[in-house]
Order: C-alpha cells, then structure tokens, then sequence
C-alpha cells in the first residue's frame, strides 16, 4: 500500500483504518494502536454473541480509543464462555500531522502492527492527505 501511494506522488497518510474480523486479534490490535504517538484513535465494536444457554447479545460501539476499553474487557470475558459469536472491530488511526511516507516510517508502523497481528484477517485501507506537486 505505501509504495502505491508513494507511486501516486501521495506526500502523507491522514488516516488509516483497520478492520479485523476476529475478536481476539481485534483486541490485540487495540493494545497496539494505544502506543501510536500523534493520533487520534476512533473504535467501532459490532456484532454479537449467543452464551451456552442460548441467550444472545447483540452490540454497536463507535467512540475512542479510552472508552473502547471497559467494552473490551467486559467482551473478552463474554466471548471466552459464549457459544459463538460474530464481532468486527475497525480502528481509524488518524495522524495528527500526517504520516509522511518519507523515509522508514510506514513501513515501521507495518512491522509494529504485523508483529502483534500475523496471520490475522484484516482490510487495511487509508486515506492520503495530499499529492506532491509535480
């Protein structure tokens, strides 16, 4: 992705967004996103379990990275006892002043990311803030 963008004259990122399907590797992902300096981080949460005795819930979350976390660890607990479950998470990452794609620094946050998410499945997708001039 860095190095279409880099073909595309793209200067920097404004946001990144993450989408993992499966909650244990979405739950990852949101320890990781905590250490990115400069951003602000936005969560959604959506989808839903059914418990062992046939009981269902069902949740949509959109907020901040700070209020994400009692909704995850009460849905870590949930999810290890529920009988199935269907939870998506999507994380925008939106860079104070840009990630410039100069230099290491993207590839640097994949390495981060990858690091806790290998093997995970996830749409990454991001938004540039401007082309150079040419």
């Amino acid at each position: 992705m860095w190095e279409e963008a880099r073909t595309l004259r793209v200067k920097s990122i404004a946001s990144l967004v993450i989408r993992i399907f499966d909650p244990t590797d979405s739950f990852k992902l949101l320890g990781v996103v905590g250490q990115i300096t400069k951003t602000t981080t936005l969560v959604t949460m959506a989808g839903g379990y059914e418990t062992t005795g046939g009981s269902a819930f069902s949740l949509t979350f959109d907020g901040s990275l700070e209020d994400s976390r009692p909704v995850k660890d009460f849905l870590q607990a949930q999810l290890r006892a529920a009988k199935s479950n269907d939870v998506s998470l999507t994380v925008n990452l939106q860079f104070e002043q840009g990630l410039s794609l100069d230099g290491e620094a993207p590839e640097k946050l994949t390495e981060r990311l990858a690091r806790y998410l290998s093997g995970a499945h996830a749409d990454v997708s991001a938004m540039a803030t401007a082309k150079a001039e040419r």
